[in-house]
């Protein structure tokens, strides 16, 4: 087997496309459904891997937490095999958040 791609892990709240970006203390209505999915370089990178050749292992820190239970989701139907890193058991999934605009 390959070596395990080892990093990081997030999950990507997309908003937009944005009418404008916000302005610090400001609100903007996204017009699109506001979407959380999988994320992060080297989970993107397992993924695709994955898909191609099969046989793939991620080593990653991954939270105790609803955004943690939707990655360990997402590799388990792609077959990616999780090698959680050692972690603090209260540390939060990360998450990215992504604002488009026009």
């Amino acid at each position: 087997a390959a070596p395990p791609v080892v990093g990081d892990s997030f999950c990507d709240v997309n908003a937009g496309p944005l009418p404008r970006l916000p302005e610090w203390g400001r609100n903007v209505v996204s017009p699109e459904r506001i979407l959380a999915q999988p994320g992060g370089a080297a989970l993107n990178v397992a993924c695709n891997l994955q898909r191609l050749r099969g046989d793939t292992a991620l080593y990653s820190g991954i939270g105790r937490d609803a955004f943690g239970d939707m990655l360990r989701v997402h590799l388990d139907s792609l077959g990616v095999r999780l090698i959680e890193a050692d972690s603090d058991e209260d540390a939060p999934t990360g998450v990215c958040m992504v604002l488009s605009g026009p």
